[in-house]
């Protein structure tokens, strides 16, 4: 199969969850903006061997990046702590036969990366405190870590230095290119660190400007058209909408007593005075249908609230992988109807919980199997009262 093939079977099979998300594309890689901070890309790099692997990229837009480095079908992987990366090896008719569990992967492992890193401050939870990178310096410095951000940038240069000593016995770089580069890296930061030093915010903020600027004019000028990229230029009219996503709980909403006493009529369920969470207790997988067809039928919105449990906690349950994908896609319909009902009960089963430590970039190995499908509601449906509301 060749490379054309191949990637047609990688958009066919992630683009439509991608662009649930927010995600534009470009040829072949999907990209996003997050809360006006970090852009995030995905894409799939083929080897000369038999196997290809999925790749993504999460950047800080302070760090001043070209993104025009993405489109040269290089790797685009960042190394993380928390992260582990993941390859298949197929035969050369095999290209779409694993797409879908390449996407089944992603969902598991890489979307909730995603999800945790949505601005500076989240995006250093995934960083080695020892990073000498130039991401993790331009974001400790919006976020006022001077010295963590002068430690960085000092041991890069040092290290710098060691090199080019065990290379060619001298402190300087060989090639004139990149020894000018490295001079100018160097009075640059011997100019912000006089700024950091005096806490001259003005300083300071007026140089991470200048990199968020760059950084945008460069995803910009990468991802979309010359015209568009002029028209920004022209007028600062962004061609794109930035994601929004938020973390923050949404308001409780109980249980009403008089919608589980009407649901034990409508469903038959006797009275037990030690019940502490009826819909979760008297669930059952294989009564969704029942469930369903009462849900259709009622209009009261605190019995939709509590039915909606029902049905959720019935397809967590389903054994067969056919029917929780079925009832999944009728539910989650349901679901966007009537939002506004459900939206406590969609974060629930989001596990968007501060006490739940797999949420900052772990695996999701101990979350529910519907986590991941609610994830992609919860942003999907946010965004767009984001943009047809926007501040």
């Amino acid at each position: 199969m060749s490379g054309k093939n191949l990637k047609n079977a990688f958009i066919e099979a992630f683009e439509p969850t991608m662009i649930n998300q927010g995600f534009l594309r470009k040829g072949k890689i999907f990209h996003r903006i997050v809360n006006k901070e970090i852009a995030q890309l995905l894409s799939y790099y083929k080897f000369s061997g038999p196997e290809f692997t999925i790749q993504f990229s999460i950047i800080p837009l302070c760090s001043g990046l070209e993104f025009s480095l993405f489109m040269d079908d290089s790797r685009l992987c960042e190394e993380f702590d928390s992260v582990d990366s993941w390859e298949y090896e197929y035969g050369t008719d095999e290209y779409i036969k694993y797409m879908p569990e390449a996407l089944k992967l992603s969902k598991e492992y890489l979307f909730p990366l995603f999800d945790s890193a949505i601005n500076y401050a989240t995006y250093l939870k995934l960083c080695s405190p020892h990073s000498l990178g130039h991401q993790f310096y331009m974001t400790n410095m919006v976020l006022g870590e001077y010295e963590l951000c002068q430690k960085s940038r000092e041991a890069l240069f040092k290290q710098r230095v060691e090199a080019c000593q065990k290379n060619w016995g001298t402190n300087f770089h060989i090639v004139p290119s990149r020894r000018e580069k490295n001079e100018r890296e160097i009075h640059e930061y011997q100019r912000i660190k006089e700024a950091m030093d005096k806490n001259d915010r003005e300083t300071i903020e007026q140089y991470i400007n200048e990199q968020e600027q760059k950084s945008l004019k460069s995803y910009i000028k990468t991802f979309t058209t010359p015209k568009k990229y002029e028209n920004y230029l022209n007028t600062g009219q962004l061609p794109f909408e930035f994601v929004y996503i938020g973390i923050v709980e949404p308001k409780y909403r109980y249980e009403t007593e008089e919608a589980i006493s009407e649901l034990r009529k409508d469903l038959n369920i006797p009275y037990d005075p030690f019940s502490q969470d009826f819909a979760y207790e008297n669930a059952k997988s294989e009564d969704i249908e029942i469930y369903l067809g009462l849900y259709n039928k009622i209009d009261n919105e605190d019995k939709k609230f509590v039915l909606m449990q029902m049905l959720i906690a019935s397809i967590e349950d389903q054994e067969n992988e056919g029917k929780f994908t079925h009832y999944w896609n009728i539910v989650k319909n349901l679901i966007e109807k009537d939002f506004l009902v459900h939206e406590y009960t969609v974060w629930y089963w989001c596990l968007y919980e501060g006490q739940h430590e797999n949420y900052y970039g772990k695996h999701m190995e101990n979350a529910w199997r519907i986590t991941p499908y609610m994830r992609e509601l919860w942003h999907k449906i946010k965004n767009e009262l984001k943009n047809n509301n926007p501040v």
